[in-house]
């Protein structure tokens, strides 16, 4: 009778052991090809994080020099003109005479001043005194001194409400009385039967004759026999700086 064949234990142990390892390799390869491909990723991104961080830091840096370009050129504007201002103060600071008269600056003007008035620098010191007439740009008819202080001065405009001044009609050759209206306005009446134009210049009386306004409207009424006739000072006072003060003739 044939004996039957039995392995020996040593022989199953090894093939046990061949087993277990052929089971446990490929899971081993998966995870450590995973933990591969998730370092891979994770660099990948780093590098793509701190490229972007470069291109808005890079484009934060440009702003940052243009905003500093552009503050630098504005204070070189600003520098330039505060040095513009000086040089022109400093030649008509306060009062100065001259062949035409006396030029003084102005301080401030309405509605800072009420009624149509001028607050002017140059006062009782330099020479300035109440009556004296106040010219825009050397030609036009602003009013006249109203109040003197030993460094600045009043002047009362034309078209202060209520106040009456003597003018003339250039075309129609004619006197007329002005009445303020504020605002640099003033008025007049005619007969309706005089013809009147709208531009046309009225100057002051008596003669120097500076230019006091314009015909701005015409307001005529079918039972009035007077027409109300509208004057506008032709100056902005809002860009003002000087006028030049003059003794009435």
């Amino acid at each position: 009778m044939k004996k039957s064949f039995r392995p020996p234990k040593l022989l199953w142990f090894v093939l046990a052991a061949l087993a277990l390892f052929a089971f446990q390799t490929p899971r081993r390869f998966t995870a450590n090809f995973s933990l591969a491909i998730g370092r891979g990723a994770v660099r990948t991104a780093g590098f793509f994080s701190r490229t972007q961080e470069f291109f808005k830091n890079k484009s934060a840096l440009v702003l940052e020099n243009s905003e500093l370009k552009r503050l630098a050129e504005e204070r070189k504007i600003r520098a330039d003109f505060l040095e513009a201002e000086l040089a022109e103060f400093k030649k008509t600071s306060g009062a100065e005479k001259n062949s035409a008269g006396i030029i003084a600056r102005v301080l401030s003007q309405s509605p800072i001043m009420p009624y149509d008035a001028l607050l002017i620098f140059g006062g009782a010191r330099t020479g300035l005194k109440a009556g004296m007439e106040a010219l825009a740009y050397d030609s036009i008819l602003l009013g006249e001194i109203d109040e003197v202080f030993n460094a600045n001065s009043r002047i009362r405009l034309l078209s202060y409400p209520g106040r009456k001044t003597e003018a003339f009609l250039e075309s129609s050759s004619l006197n007329i009385i002005l009445e303020g209206m504020g605002g640099l306005n003033l008025k007049f009446s005619v007969p309706k039967t005089i013809d009147i134009k709208v531009g046309e210049k009225i100057v002051s009386n008596p003669p120097p004759s500076y230019l006091i306004g314009q015909v701005e409207e015409i307001r005529a009424k079918e039972s009035e026999p007077l027409a109300e006739v509208l004057v506008k000072i032709p100056a902005n006072l809002r860009y003002l700086r000087y006028v030049t003060l003059v003794n009435p003739p």
